[in-house]
This record gives structure tokens, C-alpha cells and sequence, in this order.
């Protein structure tokens, strides 16, 4: 396992619903102590929970979310709830989880109009990088959408790399990040014509693999995942993030992949198998349930292929 996996901060927000925002920010309180305020008078009316360690975790509506009432007997929009939380170390972990097991304990629940983008800190990452995980995303994303079951959100919200971004990335020699920026904001990337600009709701945001958000505010976001409040399953989530981020930095020189055109369903586990551990590193029992999480998938549908 690389230590730089370890040692990189993140961020995770998790949309879902069932309860009001209200009752999520008191169950994050519970959790991490400290002091409420809000909600702002904003259209996310954000509530702010302070923790005893300054650190501020958000409360907020999206607009996005097909509110379900699970408890409680407030108006339908409270229950669009979005949890946002401050920078954080992996030794905060198991505060994160605490956090999810409390919202699933209280009625809340995952919805299929719900997701959870997952922000590593770009402060290591270069050009090289940066493109190295660009090319592994186009390359291993086919079989990275069937095991997590990215389904319809792959043609609006969670768009994959396109081969010509991915060749065109990998055309440059001893690019700058600047050159990454510029073939980013570039009509190779789904044929985006508007330029560089790094306004939040810029349309090249909407990727697996958003460096738009590398671009804008320096973190790189992973908009994979389905919403859940499984706590295991999003600490993998952030496990397989935080993995891929730090081999893409500690790679040296040119990286090549095979083809997994070829691999049959009864074969995925093992791809997916050997990505996680040769080339992530996530081996050993720490990683166990993410190994677990990130195949149970592909296991599940190599099953039905044998049963068939």
C-alpha cells in the first residue's frame, strides 16, 4: 500500500433522503459535537455544523433529489438533503461512517436521483499525473461502471472520458498543467466550445472524472458512485479514490493498458481483481471489503452468466 494514500485529505458528499435536513445536521452534531447554525438564506439553505476541532461539516438542499418522507411530517423539499464534509484525514474514517450509520439509523435513505462525489486534494498531482489518470479512467471504465452500477446517470451527470480527450492528452509531450487545462476546456472534451472557465456549473464538471474541479478549486472529483448509507461501501468508495489518485502520482514514465474488450463476465472479477491489487495496491486485509464492494457486482452477474 503506498503511504501517499494515506496521507492525502479528502471529501465526501453524499445526497439522499426519508429525512429532513434538519434532523440529518442534529445527527451529524451527535457525532462530532459542537455547534448548529443555519439554515442561510440561500437556495440551499446550507446548515453549518462546527465540530469541537473548528471544522465546519454542511447540511444543504439539491434541488436534484426526489425528496421520500420516511419520518417527521415537514414540507416534501426538507427532505432533499445533501452532506458535505470539511477536508478530511483517513484517520477520519471512521468518524464519516459514524456519521452514515446515524442518518440510515434516524429514516434516511438512498434514491436513485441521489449520488456521492468524492474530492481527493490535488496538491501532489501534476501534468503527468493528471493525465496518467485520465488514461486509466478511459481505459477501465467500462468495467468500473458495471461494478458499480452506473447506469442511466453515465449519459448526464456522470459522463465518461472520450477517446478523443484521452488521445489528445496523451499526444502532448512534457506538458504543463496549463496544456491539461487548455485540452480539458477544449472541444476534444465532448466537444465543449466555451473555453476555459472555471465557473462552478461549467458543463465539463459533469464526468466520472472531473477536473474541472482540479481546475476551479483544486480538488479532483469522482462523480462514480450511487448514493448509499452503507458506511462500508463509501469507505471503500473513498479507499479505491484515494488509491487511484496516489498511484497516479507515484507512477513513473508511460503507462500502458490492455484492451478489456475481450474479458467475458465470468472473467471481470478477476480484471477487477488485479486492478485493485497490482495496480492500486489494495491488497491485505485493510482493503478487504473494498475488494469486496468494488466486485460483489461483477461476481453477482459472472453468477447469472453460469446459472444461464
Amino acid at each position: 500500500m503506498s503511504e501517499l494514500l494515506r496521507n492525502q485529505k479528502f471529501g465526501v458528499e453524499v445526497e439522499f433522503t426519508g429525512i429532513t435536513r434538519s434532523m440529518a445536521a442534529k445527527a451529524v452534531q451527535s457525532v462530532v459535537g459542537g455547534s448548529i447554525s443555519g439554515p442561510r438564506s440561500d437556495a440551499y439553505y446550507t446548515r453549518i455544523i462546527r465540530d469541537d476541532l473548528g471544522r465546519k461539516w454542511k447540511v444543504m438542499r439539491d434541488s436534484s433529489i426526489s425528496p421520500i418522507r420516511k419520518s417527521g411530517h415537514e414540507a416534501m423539499d426538507e427532505y432533499r438533503v445533501e452532506f458535505v464534509t470539511p477536508p478530511l484525514h483517513y484517520s477520519d474514517l471512521e468518524i464519516l461512517q459514524a456519521i452514515i450509520r446515524k442518518f440510515k439509523e434516524i429514516g434516511g435513505v438512498p434514491h436513485s436521483s441521489c449520488g456521492i462525489h468524492i474530492h481527493i486534494d490535488g496538491a501532489n498531482h501534476t501534468a503527468d499525473s493528471l493525465r496518467r489518470m485520465v488514461s486509466f479512467m478511459y481505459s477501465r471504465q467500462d468495467i468500473i461502471y458495471e461494478a458499480l452500477g452506473v447506469e442511466d446517470r453515465k449519459y448526464s451527470w456522470c459522463k465518461p472520458i472520450c477517446q478523443e480527450l484521452n488521445t489528445a492528452m496523451k499526444s502532448q509531450r512534457d506538458p504543463s498543467k496549463n496544456d491539461i487545462e487548455k485540452i480539458w476546456y477544449s472541444d476534444s472534451n465532448d466537444d465543449y466550445y466555451g473555453g476555459v472557465n472555471h465557473e462552478h456549473y461549467n458543463q465539463t464538471r459533469y464526468h466520472a472524472l472531473n477536473l474541472h474541479s482540479f481546475f476551479s478549486k483544486g480538488t479532483v472529483e469522482f462523480r462514480l458512485f450511487n448514493s448509499t448509507l452503507h458506511a462500508g461501501r463509501i469507505k471503500a468508495y473513498v479507499q479505491f479514490c484515494l488509491a487511484l489518485s496516489a498511484w497516479s502520482i507515484e507512477s513513473k514514465g508511460r503507462t500502458i493498458f490492455k484492451s478489456a474488450s475481450g474479458y467475458s463476465s465470468r472473467k471481470k472479477p478477476t480484471l477487477m481483481y488485479h486492478i485493485l491489487t497490482n495496480r492500486l495496491g489494495l491488497y491485505g486485509d485493510e482493503f478487504k471489503t473494498c475488494r469486496y464492494h468494488l466486485m460483489k457486482r461483477l461476481k453477482e452477474n459472472a453468477a447469472v452468466v453460469v446459472a444461464a
